[in-house]
């Protein structure tokens, strides 16, 4: 698994934490070569540290195309009518909405790596392939 990131809002940090989510902070004022460091590394950093003096990014787990790096799709089924992101080639957007049904399709498309969870993601995907086909 390669590693992305992506930077978290100050506000948005606890949340995170406490959503099980792997952060990594940046020092901005005392220790800027120490680089990123990961919370888990430092357990007691959760309870000390000053929002304004740090700057915090969330691992996100990724996969490689080529050299590309995407965000791993969604691995797991979803609730009835939650809304999916669906690799879409043949569209102009790269991707298509949908709602999660469980139909045949929906499984069909889970299991083949090809749904996401944001626009984003999809449409990134959606580009290493085309890389990988051009």
């Amino acid at each position: 698994m390669n590693k992305l990131t992506e930077i978290v809002i100050n506000q948005d940090v606890f949340k995170a934490l406490a959503e099980g989510e792997t952060l990594e902070y940046f020092d901005n004022e005392s220790h800027p070569s120490q680089g990123w460091v990961n919370i888990e590394q430092r357990a007691w950093f959760a309870c000390e540290f000053s929002l304004s003096r740090f700057t915090f990014r969330k691992i996100v787990k990724g996969i490689a195309f080529g050299d590309c790096v995407v965000p791993e799709p969604v691995r797991e089924i979803l609730e009835p009518d939650d809304t999916y992101y669906l690799v879409s080639l043949s569209s102009p957007g790269l991707c298509v909405a949908r709602f999660w049904t469980g139909d045949m399709h929906d499984v069909l498309c889970l299991e083949r790596g090809l749904i996401h969870k944001t626009k984003e993601n999809c449409v990134l995907t959606s580009l290493a392939i085309l890389g990988l086909l051009n």
